[in-house]
């Protein structure tokens, strides 16, 4: 079992999903930051109870959004670290996600989807579209780097 455990790299995938948790929740916060601001504004004052009702659906959907992507990271980063085989098993909160993300599509982009089946078909595409991307990104960096480190490395020895 150690030996298949150093076989496999964790950082292309595990990795990578942690640094998107990261960078979800600092998105998270400026949401939340903007929401402050909007109800403090004299803007909010004047604008009817529906769209300020709007607004706090949709913080309350965000939160619980990002409340389901920290869980499927911690079970995976956390609970189940020294488990590889738990790694392709599929934790509830990732579904999860997919169905809020549908959720808070149509309440954003209502007349580009007529149910959340239909966001959900056409999300999981660009999600998937989106993750590709991610992982060239993270490849190209990490390929960049380890040429530059390489090819610009002192006489030290180790």
């Amino acid at each position: 079992m150690a030996a298949l455990f150093q076989e496999i790299s964790l950082g292309g995938t595990l990795g990578v999903t942690f640094l998107g948790v990261c960078v979800s929740s600092m998105l998270y916060g400026v949401t939340c930051l903007q929401t402050f601001t909007y109800y403090r504004s004299l803007k909010a004052k004047t604008d009817g109870w529906l769209l300020r009702s709007l607004v706090a659906a949709l913080l309350a959907f965000d939160s619980a959004h990002q409340a389901v992507v920290i869980h499927a990271v911690y079970n995976y980063l956390i609970l189940d670290f020294a488990n590889p085989s738990k790694v392709v098993t599929l934790v509830w909160s990732v579904p999860t996600e997919i169905v809020l993300n549908a959720i808070l599509a149509i309440i954003l982009n209502g007349y580009k989807y007529n149910n959340i089946f239909a966001a959900e078909t056409i999300l999981r595409t660009q999600g998937i579209a989106g993750l590709c991307i991610s992982v060239t990104t993270e490849s190209m960096i990490s390929f960049s780097l380890a040429y530059y480190l390489h090819k610009r490395r002192t006489g030290l020895p180790k």
